[in-house]
């Protein structure tokens, strides 16, 4: 990732943490994804365009390959890791998605989409004391959506 691309994303996390409109934190986080998905590398920008097409279209065999494929060009981006877990997840393959989950944190430890499937994993597997702890980390990166209060609220009723 370059650095321009890093500032940029530094600056959108910085406003998550003091804009409260919902919209506004639904746009913010849309351009953090939209900042994550895209690479220099046409390659890369093609197989991920095939992957997420192959998702919708449930053909996961062949996601995973093809998102498995985009990880070996290249390991530290973090939209690989991400896209091939939520594929993993829809196989209830849960082991799976929540390795390339962690692998994705590592990369980029704000991660929230990622958060949010870990979260998800927690709750399938009804470990709500971890999809909390998850939800409230989350938190600290956009305190304000109210989804998270929310859900923060229903996981704390269930322990």
């Amino acid at each position: 990732m370059n650095n321009e691309k890093k500032l940029k994303i530094n600056e959108l996390f910085g406003q998550l943490k003091q804009v409260t409109d919902q919209e506004q934190i639904k746009e913010i986080e849309s351009t953090i994804l939209s900042l994550w998905l895209h690479s220099d590398n046409t390659s890369i920008e093609g197989l991920m365009a095939e992957g997420m097409e192959q998702m919708k279209e449930s053909q996961y065999t062949e996601a995973l390959d093809t998102f498995g494929r985009v990880i070996k060009m290249d390991p530290l981006y973090v939209e690989g890791w991400n896209k091939r877990a939520i594929v993993y997840y829809l196989r209830g393959e849960f082991k799976r998605a929540m390795n390339d989950i962690q692998r994705a944190l590592i990369i980029e430890p704000r991660h929230f989409a990622a958060m949010s499937g870990m979260a998800n994993i927690y709750r399938e597997v009804l470990a709500y004391k971890r999809a909390l702890g998850v939800l409230e980390r989350m938190t600290q990166i956009s305190p304000h959506r109210q989804t998270l209060d929310e859900q923060i609220r229903a996981l704390k009723e269930k322990i």
